[in-house]
């Protein structure tokens, strides 16, 4: 599972993070499938569209399309909404602070989709986990599948009852 990402900021310039967002998953993305790899999951972005005229969205989605050109058996992508939780160099900006706290906020709440569904990372992670293992048990499992955060959220629930 692989989601290099980096924020505009923190590499320097847009080019920059387009050489670590996008350049290095699709180089880690042929390097696994070269190595045998059949099943991947990206973790993506809410809103990644390839057409955004938003730089972000633009490259998250051009990151997908680029990976499904791999031609990966099943390729599993994960576009959440907000990110919550603790997380190793977060940026602790005035609007990063703010979209934290609302999203905690309406965490699992009728408003949720406000903030295009806020999850917790290990829910993420856990629900890509639970998606590739199917995958690769059940062949008839779509061979790309993108699940937004709400699904994300209901996906999560469901392994955690």
């Amino acid at each position: 599972m692989t989601g290099l990402s980096i924020t505009r900021a923190a590499a320097g310039s847009t080019q920059e993070q387009y050489r670590i967002d996008h350049n290095l998953n699709i180089h880690l993305a042929k390097k696994a499938k070269e190595n045998g790899c059949s099943t991947f999951v990206l973790v993506s972005s809410s809103l990644a569209n390839a057409d955004s005229r938003f730089t972000y969205l633009k490259m998250k989605g051009e990151i997908e399309r680029d990976l499904e050109a791999i031609g990966f058996d099943h390729l599993i992508i994960l576009r959440p909404g907000k990110l919550l939780g603790e997380r190793q160099n977060d940026f602790k900006g005035f609007a990063n602070s703010m979209f934290t706290a609302l999203g905690n906020s309406i965490y699992r709440s009728r408003l949720q989709c406000v903030l295009q569904y806020p999850v917790f990372g290990n829910e993420v992670g856990q629900v890509g986990v639970y998606l590739a293992l199917k995958a690769i048990q059940d062949k008839s499992s779509p061979r790309v599948q993108i699940v937004e955060s709400s699904e994300i959220l209901s996906i999560s629930a469901e392994l955690n009852k």
